[in-house]
């Protein structure tokens, strides 16, 4: 039988992998292979778009001819250079999305309130 330390230092290490492959995980969807930014240009080149290695819009640039479009040309032009600079952060290729699985993992808390209350 495993005294109460032996268990505590199993939880211990399995908290310790879990987090390990949690971080394994974020990393590969933060892109940490990608460029620090990503800049696209609308089709009629009056929007600018940058975006983080996120793909996250951190900045949008406007030519004087901004003041001619429509509302929805101007959502329009920007949404095209959003989708431009997320396509050079990339290199053409699709950003990886989030596993969803992801959101649902409670096994580290679970482990830790069972320690808590004494179940294990």
């Amino acid at each position: 039988m495993e005294s109460q330390s032996q268990m505590l230092e199993a939880v211990r290490a399995r908290i310790r992998a879990q987090l390990e492959a949690a971080q394994a995980k974020a990393t590969a969807l933060t892109g940490e292979d990608l460029p620090d930014r990503g800049i696209g240009e609308s089709d009629d080149g009056i929007v600018q778009a940058t975006v983080d290695r996120q793909g996250l819009l951190v900045d949008a640039q406007f030519g004087p001819q901004i003041i001619d479009l429509t509302p929805e040309e101007l959502r329009e032009g920007l949404l095209a250079a959003l989708a431009a600079a997320r396509r050079d952060l990339t290199g053409g290729a699709t950003p990886r999305r989030p596993d969803p699985s992801m959101l649902s993992d409670t096994s580290t808390i679970d482990a830790l309130d069972d320690i808590i209350n004494g179940r294990l």
